[in-house]
């Protein structure tokens, strides 16, 4: 062991002043001394943190405390220096609201005053336990999205594990400039969907969106309003029957998204019970297993309302409760030729000669599949821009993400097989993130 391994050790276990954890009950003048405060377990946890080298160790070592406690950001600082078995009593009430009312006041939500010095004592082991426990994993390199479960992508909490990418920020680019090209009725695929993060984002967001800009051509009000009314009703909770007939109703987006890993699959389909968006998902290399999903497409759709498909009912593969029904229609738009008003596509690019050069949380915690983009970074994109005619509408949209340096190769591939109007945005880091394009028909 390393003498910076042993010093790490050392401070996980409270012997050092970087993380101090232990509650003491040493006797001073016949008084107990009291409790650490929640700021000086944060600040126990931040000091552990930057000893293990993790770059933002300070807003890690908060969030995991947030993940534990309960507690926003509001709640904690009213009650930061408060000693922790008093605090304890509050997150017992806490945790016992509907997650609905926990965004209210500090003040609003009183302290469990019946609850015993002993259960406190017992709830306050437990959580300086479980905050210890995560950040040892934080500091051996495991993601903090893993350790919470979940990643914010477009404002929506999204489900994550071992078997998918994390959601971006820079990813948040390719879904908004979709958006931007979506129109009533399209027919959109999800190429490499990992955590259905694109796909969900666009069903959750695309009918709205449509809708506001449908209304700002109205000059009437009422059929304004009805419109963004309509489109908000695609996304509150309904049977899977009901959301096909509005979709139909309102000319509203079908959405399909593939890919090659079944796990990856389980958590996309999670995703798009818990947020309520009708996606169609297929297990398929890249487009090699649309065309047969498409002719036997009754097989793979589930109800929102229910959460059930025909694979597994949950991330866990368990059965969900009674009242829940199984639906065997898949929303269609153009089953006669099986094609697509737009593709987007985040695949594997990452050159293979870079990965052993990620960060640790990257190379060691998420999917390897996900991110070997072969030698050059450009294997996936010469086969989805070679296939994607054959799936494509004329007119129809192909959209990327792409690494940084890999705008003009990309361009040059979608050039070269017949794809115009090919352009480049860039993240809000500047970075050059998505290549866009469209097919003409021809080549």
């Amino acid at each position: 062991m390393t003498d910076s391994e042993s010093r790490r050790l050392t401070i996980l276990r409270g012997e050092s002043r970087g993380m101090k954890l232990e509650q003491k009950s040493e006797q001073s003048s016949g008084k107990q001394k009291k409790l650490m405060s929640l700021r000086e377990i944060l600040r126990s946890g931040e000091e552990y943190l930057k000893e293990c080298g993790v770059a933002d160790a300070s807003m890690d070592a908060w969030l995991l405390l947030e993940h534990v406690t309960g507690l926003d950001r509001a709640r904690y600082l009213a009650r930061a220096e408060e000693p922790l078995e008093k605090v304890c009593g509050f997150l017992q009430t806490a945790k016992a609201v509907e997650p609905q009312a926990r965004s209210c006041s500090a003040d609003e939500v009183k302290p469990a005053d019946g609850a015993s010095p002993a259960m406190r004592s017992g709830v306050a082991e437990d959580l300086i336990q479980s905050y210890r426990e995560l950040l040892e994993q934080r500091g051996r390199r495991i993601p903090l999205q893993h350790l919470i479960g979940e990643q914010e992508f477009m404002g929506f909490p999204f489900l994550v594990n071992e078997h998918v990418l994390i959601p971006r920020q820079d990813t948040e680019t390719l879904v908004e400039e979709a958006l931007k090209r979506l129109r009533p009725g399209m027919r959109v695929l999800d190429l490499c969907t990992g955590s259905g993060c694109i796909a969900v984002s666009l069903v959750k967001l695309g009918a709205e969106y449509i809708a506001r800009k449908r209304a700002r051509r109205t000059d009437n009000a009422e059929t304004a309003a009805e419109l963004l009314e309509n489109a908000r009703r695609a996304n509150d909770d309904a049977t899977a029957a009901e959301l096909q007939e509005h979709a139909a109703a309102n000319r509203m987006l079908c959405v399909d998204a593939s890919d090659i890993s079944p796990e990856a699959l389980t958590v996309a389909r999670e995703n798009a019970r818990r947020l309520g968006a009708q996606v169609h998902f297929v297990e398929s290399d890249l487009f090699n297993g649309i065309d047969k999903a498409i002719d036997t497409a009754k097989t793979d759709e589930y109800s929102v309302k229910s959460g059930i498909d025909n694979k597994t009912d949950g991330m866990d593969g368990t059965a969900e409760s009674d009242g829940m029904e199984k639906t065997s229609k898949a929303i269609r738009t153009d089953e006669t030729t099986g094609r697509y008003d737009m593709i987007v596509s985040n695949p594997p690019y990452i050159r293979t000669a870079v990965i052993g050069e990620l960060a640790e949380e990257v190379r060691l915690h998420e999917p390897i599949q996900a991110l070997d983009g072969s030698e050059d970074g450009l294997r996936f994109y010469r086969e989805i821009v070679r296939q994607s005619p054959a799936h494509l509408t004329e007119g129809g949209w192909l959209l990327f993400e792409i690494g940084y340096d890999q705008a003009e190769a990309v361009c040059a591939l979608m050039a070269e097989a017949g794809f115009a109007e090919t352009e480049v945005i860039r993240d809000l880091a500047g970075h050059d993130r998505v290549v866009i394009g469209r097919w003409c028909g021809h080549s």
